[in-house]
This record gives structure tokens, sequence and C-alpha cells, in this order.
């Protein structure tokens, strides 16, 4: 059993796909001083930057964002399940739309953040 976790990740859709599947099945209930830093997966952008394909990255409505889909299960799953445990929460590099950061207030609203 774990006291105190920092986890920093550099991670795509699926790692936050993963990390909200993991806190939903409480995965993370345990561990009594939980801090998580998430690090969007920049490869997408440079990827396509360097192919000179933004295509699938602008469209007419604007930017699209390649993690839309694994933020949305992240702070779904946020706002699902309490996470009193979760202590600080850094996502400095993951930009989030309007409907991301309503998904981020329901879990305050509904208390599920109240470690922060």
């Amino acid at each position: 059993k774990f006291d105190f976790l920092h986890l920093m990740v550099e991670v795509g859709n699926e790692g936050l796909r993963l990390l909200g599947q993991g806190i939903e099945m409480k995965r993370f209930k345990s561990i009594q001083n939980f801090e998580l830093s998430v690090y969007g997966d920049r490869s997408t952008h440079a990827e396509a930057a360097a192919e000179g394909d933004d295509s699938d990255l602008i469209s007419e409505a604007g930017p699209q964002d390649p993690l839309a889909e694994g933020k949305i299960a992240f702070l779904t799953a946020l706002k699902a399940v309490p996470t009193p445990n979760l202590s600080a929460l850094d996502g400095t590099e993951c930009c989030l739309n309007n409907a991301q950061v309503s998904l981020l207030g329901g879990a305050v609203w509904r208390g599920n953040l109240s470690g922060l």
C-alpha cells in the first residue's frame, strides 16, 4: 500500500481513458496522498506539423483537439467518483474547452475533489 504517489504522465487519448477507468474502478482509493500531473501527448501535434499536414488538427471551426476523447473520459470519471485523496491535479499543458471545464466544475460542485 502506498501512502504517497505523485504520478507524472505524458499521455494520449488511450492513457487519459485508462486513468479515468482506474479512477472509476477506485484503484487510487488506497493511496492516502495522490498527486496527478497530466501532460498531453505533444507528439500528435509534432508529427502532423513535421509532415506539414494540419488537416486533422485544424478545421473550419478552428483547432481540433487530438486528446478530446481522452480528456472527456478522464474528466467524466472525476465527476462520477469521489477522489478525496487527490491532493494535487496539474494539467498545465492540457487546454480544456468549455464542455471539459464544465465536467471539471461538476466534479468540484459534487465535492468529488475535496482534497484539492
